[in-house]
């Protein structure tokens, strides 16, 4: 596997002193890792030339090494022309014991290479990590048509604040993120937000807030002022206005801006509730069809 280097940046040059005071090329070590990641094998960590040995040890008296931190390695010897691989069990300052005795004891002159072996984790599907590689997305969805026959303009308050619920008049919209993996309880962040209509309208684009919570509430018939009982306003929720609108020849929408919207699934539930409030005086089509498009990652 090849990679492009990476343009207008220095490459990494230098030695670095080990603790044994010898030298290691900090180039030469970190290519050794990269390459042990890549193909799953060993990464060479230390090396030398022994002055003695057995057939269990390896003695290099140049060396100064802290006491067992090389006990669990893997070590390979070549002595006449045979390699050997060992596991290490201990250390002193300049002796090494592995286990498995080889056939002929180590003399001067024989080379040694110590590894460690690249570990993997093996993630299980429920393991959750925030900010974690690979991040599990999703993208929830619903749609719903207003009741047919109804043209009346959505309406605010004085304080543009609050207004009419857009809705069918009989269910509230839910999307269950256990389709993309979650979790009862499980945290998400929602990154984009956009609310499509199935019309271009003659006047207004439709700017609109979407009222998200982790449990089932009430549906507000279309028209009527937004209401969201106490008890589903005191769990939190999440509400994402979407104010940027934009049309084509068939159909329109309006979208929030980029953002991170953070929420948790109720312990015995996956999905999420939601609803629509207009954010400006718009005027609908009989039966249009709204959808809800909602974006993030599950954490």
């Amino acid at each position: 596997m090849a990679y492009t280097p990476i343009a207008n940046k220095e490459p990494i040059t230098g030695n670095m002193q080990k603790t044994d005071n010898s030298v290691v090329n900090v180039a030469e070590l970190l290519v050794q890792i990269s390459n042990a990641l890549l193909t799953g094998k060993e990464a060479s960590v230390d090396s030398g030339i022994a002055t003695g040995g057995s057939i269990s040890t390896v003695v290099d008296t140049s060396r100064n090494w802290q006491v067992n931190v090389w006990a669990g390695a893997l070590m390979e010897v070549q002595h006449a022309g045979i390699g050997y691989i060992v596991k290490i069990v201990s250390n002193t300052v300049n002796t090494i014991t592995f286990t498995a005795a080889i056939a002929q004891a180590v003399s001067a002159g024989d080379t040694y290479d110590i590894k460690l072996p690249v570990q993997t984790a093996t993630l299980a599907a429920s393991d959750k990590f925030v900010g974690r590689s690979g991040a599990q997305g999703f993208k929830a969805s619903a749609s719903f048509n207003i009741p047919s026959g109804n043209t009346t303009t959505y309406t605010i308050d004085v304080n543009g604040t609050a207004g009419d619920a857009i809705s069918d008049s009989t269910a509230i919209l839910s999307y269950d993120l256990a389709a993309d993996g979650a979790a009862p309880g499980q945290m998400f962040s929602i990154t984009n937000a956009r609310v499509v209509s199935s019309v271009k309208p003659a006047g207004a684009i439709l700017n609109a807030n979407i009222h998200i919570y982790s449990v089932n509430f009430g549906v507000t018939t279309d028209n009527a002022e937004l209401s969201i009982d106490d008890t589903t306003a005191n769990t939190g929720g999440i509400s994402i206005p979407c104010l940027n609108g934009f049309q084509t020849a068939l159909n329109s929408k309006c979208t929030s801006d980029p953002g991170q919207w953070m929420g948790k699934l109720a312990a015995n539930d996956t999905k999420i509730y939601f609803e629509l409030q207009a954010a400006n005086a718009y005027t609908p089509v009989s039966g249009e069809t709204f959808t809800v498009i909602l974006e993030g990652v599950l954490l």
